[in-house]
């Protein structure tokens, strides 16, 4: 029984022998280390072992490769410290943060490191080893930073797994589909770990192609005979359902995870879908893999083409009611040619989101001209489709920032909506959104003020043409009932112009351009003020708050004075304003008054225009 009682020092446990060498390695040690000497290494690695560590955690194995130290100095430290303690071969030894040393070799930048992994690899070090914090691999790191195809060969070789989750659920195969593969490097991904996927893919299209050409058909079966020897020989299970179908999600969330990347390769694309990935795939916000290429910016016509042949469907709605179609229009650099490419392809117009906006909705909010109009109008686009707010797209143009009187003309012509002159709901009338602009184009406002005039005067001409129509065939019998008819439309298509001086009553949520233009601007062209004025635009109209034109300029004056000033200086900007060639805030108050402007007239909160100047006018005279 004498082997009971042997010496432990003798033959150590590795446990007690670890806990043993895991020594603290002072300044002079490191100093060594630092050096980069051998000798000085191996005298480290004689009195401390290998395993030692700084004051993070750190071994010697660590700082070496931290150092960059060359492939024969680690390779001479591994060796010695396997001489001294031939039991001891842990380069798994992780340091503070979680890393081993064979994760410090994929932070290296060096050109050899594939040389390094195998040093390391064959003393023993672990590629599946997860960090104990962020559960990332070796595989991990080097898929994200360094995925060299001859460097990821090495480690699949080595058995790194592909399909291993970090603290972020994301694996190897994951990462390398987010960060722009090269297609040589996907292409050895897929063929390693997808294999089975690529020949189930084939015989589906063996069975839709079984009357095409015999010798397509002879090259097909000599590509199967080759992949099916692989299988055989790696004893691949083709035929286990349920790991088929999880290697085919994994595909495919690697697949919609590309397809997020700016850099889309057509020849990365052609390879998921030689494995059989779905454009149809959804991730948690059901949007498809089509909807991610669709938002892409540096998609194509080749692409979408390619996507096209594998079964694109340009009106999949997502969670939103969006499809892959409005998804594009919502770039902000539309390109014409995708867009006649998608609406020649099957690409519904009228189709609408949550927020019941169509995709000419979205595009008239970035950019829109007389060409892509003219294209949606031939596919059968609905210019009178209205949102959630009852915003047409004209609508939407109206409040975008770059409006052309070209595009106008067009939507004009095109489109049915409300024209109000006594006011009429928030942002109906199409006029309101382009005075509402910062700096309203006076030659685009003309332009609808004169189609609006024009389209008043013809209806009032078409129910005098049809008035006469009726007196000639009805002679005296009906004249008294024409007269009437055609004092009925004077009325409808006239009331416009004979009221336009009066007061709107029931003011609530009522708006027109004059509003709009006193809003936002602080220097107000007094030149559209006066052609909407002209054009019968009440001086007196009300907000929902029943504040008038005047109440906006007497209440907002202090906005177009720099403070603090002198208040001579202040006067002055008043009075002259800032720019000979715009009207200060007084010039425009007194125009209004000497159009009979109501001075009186009282808000929701009593308010008169008279009190708010005076509170203009004292808080200059506090600021100075």
């Amino acid at each position: 029984m004498d082997f009971l009682f042997f010496d432990s020092s003798f033959y150590p446990s590795k446990q007690k022998t670890y806990h043993h060498l895991k020594k603290k390695l002072t300044k002079e040690d490191l100093k060594c280390v630092k050096s980069g000497s051998i000798e000085n290494i191996k005298k480290v690695i004689k009195e401390k072992s290998l395993a030692s560590t700084d004051d993070k955690g750190n071994t010697i194995l660590h700082l070496l490769i931290y150092l960059n130290c060359d492939y024969e100095t680690i390779h001479q430290a591994l060796d010695q410290n396997q001489k001294a303690y031939p039991i001891i071969s842990d380069l798994d030894q992780v340091n503070d943060r979680g890393w081993t040393a064979l994760h410090f070799l994929s932070f290296s930048k060096n050109k050899k490191v594939k040389k390094y992994y195998k040093l390391l690899n064959s003393y023993g070090a672990t590629v599946n080893f997860q960090n104990p914090q962020t559960k990332v691999t070796v595989f991990h790191l080097v898929c994200e930073m360094c995925p060299k195809v001859d460097l990821i060969e090495f480690l699949i070789e080595s058995g790194a797994k592909y399909d291993i989750e970090n603290n972020k659920n994301m694996t190897p195969f994951s990462i390398i589909c987010d960060h722009e593969p090269k297609p040589k490097v996907l292409s050895l991904m897929l063929n390693k770990f997808f294999s089975e996927l690529k020949i189930q893919q084939e015989e589906e299209k063996e069975k839709e192609n079984e009357n095409e050409n015999k010798i397509e058909i002879e090259k097909q079966k000599e590509e199967e005979k080759e992949h099916k020897i692989y299988i055989i020989k790696n004893e691949l299970p083709i035929n286990d359902k349920k790991l088929m179908q999880t290697k085919k999600s994994q595909l495919n969330s690697g697949f919609h995870l590309y397809s997020t990347t700016e850099n889309l390769n057509i020849d990365c694309l052609k390879l998921f879908f030689s494995f059989g990935a779905s454009l149809d795939f959804e991730d948690e916000w059901e949007t498809t893999v089509f909807h991610s290429i669709c938002q892409n910016k540096n998609v194509t016509v080749n692409i979408l083409e390619l996507c096209q042949k594998h079964g694109a469907n340009w009106n999949h709605k997502k969670l939103f009611g969006c499809t892959p179609f409005t998804e594009f229009c919502l770039a902000k650099k539309i390109q014409y040619p995708i867009l006649e490419f998608a609406l020649k392809n099957g690409a519904n117009p009228n189709i609408t989101s949550s927020n019941k906006q169509t995709a000419l909705h979205r595009i008239c909010g970035n950019y829109v001209d007389l060409k892509i109009l003219e294209l949606f109008k031939q596919n059968g686009a609905d210019f009178n489709l209205q949102d959630f707010y009852s915003l047409t797209p004209f609508h939407v143009y109206c409040l975008s920032n770059n409006i052309k009187s070209n595009v106008v003309k067009y939507f004009l012509l095109n489109t049915k909506f409300t024209f109000s002159k006594n006011g009429c709901p928030l942002f109906k009338d199409p006029l309101d959104l382009i005075c509402f602009d910062a700096k309203p184009k006076i030659k685009v406002i003309k332009l609808i003020i004169d189609f609006m005039n024009q389209t008043i005067t013809n209806n009032v001409k078409n129910a005098n043409n049809s008035s006469n129509k009726n007196n000639n065939n009805n002679n005296n019998s009906s004249s008294n009932s024409n007269i009437q008819d055609e004092d009925k439309n004077e009325k409808e298509n006239g009331n416009q112009k004979e009221n336009h001086n009066q007061n709107i009553q029931n003011p609530k949520f009522l708006w027109d351009p004059l509003l709009s233009i006193l809003n936002k601007n602080q220097n107000p062209d007094i030149e559209i003020i006066k052609m909407l004025i002209d054009n019968g635009y009440s001086i007196n109209s009300k907000d929902g708050k029943l504040n008038s034109p005047l109440h906006y300029l007497t209440g907002f004056t202090q906005l177009r004075v720099k403070l603090p000033l002198s208040l001579n200086m202040a006067s002055k900007v008043l009075l002259y304003g800032n720019n000979e060639k715009n009207f200060s805030s007084f010039q425009i108050i007194k125009f209004f008054i000497d159009n009979n402007a109501d001075v009186n007239s009282k808000n929701t909160k009593s308010q008169t225009p008279l009190l708010l100047i005076s509170k203009t006018l004292l808080k200059l005279l506090k600021k100075n």
